[in-house]
């Protein structure tokens, strides 16, 4: 009986063990590898069992909405420096223009009538 009870003990700390060093570190709960492992191997049954409770409640951290990552937001700050230095790229394609503003829209504005090509023909169906 002593040994079945030895050989079980052995067995989870084993198991804890080999599940604390190859856990994340959000699973470690803000406790360092070092400290889970010996705790695991000095503590023989507390030790596993704190482990194994409190590995299993710990949850992933939540992902970070792409507004409040850093990382993000710091890309963002910098794509705008860069554009503010080079003025051609100053605005968004198509940001700001309006198809009376562009020539080659053909809007009657400048003599030539919506749809006419270069070569004085209308494009329609009615030619």
């Amino acid at each position: 009986m002593r040994q079945i009870l030895f050989l079980a003990v052995a067995a989870l700390t084993v198991y804890a063990a080999v599940d604390a060093y190859q856990s994340p570190a959000y699973r470690r709960a803000g406790a360092p590898r070092w400290l889970w492992m010996t705790l695991v191997i000095v503590l023989p049954v507390m030790g596993p069992v704190l482990w194994l409770v409190r590995s299993r409640t710990a949850r992933p951290p939540a992902p970070i909405a792409p507004d409040d990552d850093p990382e993000f937001l710091a890309f963002l700050a910098e794509r705008a420096r860069r554009q503010r230095r080079q003025p051609g790229t100053s605005k968004a394609p198509g940001a700001g223009s309006s198809p009376s503003s562009d020539p080659a829209a053909g809007d009657g504005k400048d003599g030539s009538s919506p749809g006419a090509s270069d070569d004085g023909s209308r494009g329609g169906a009615d030619d």
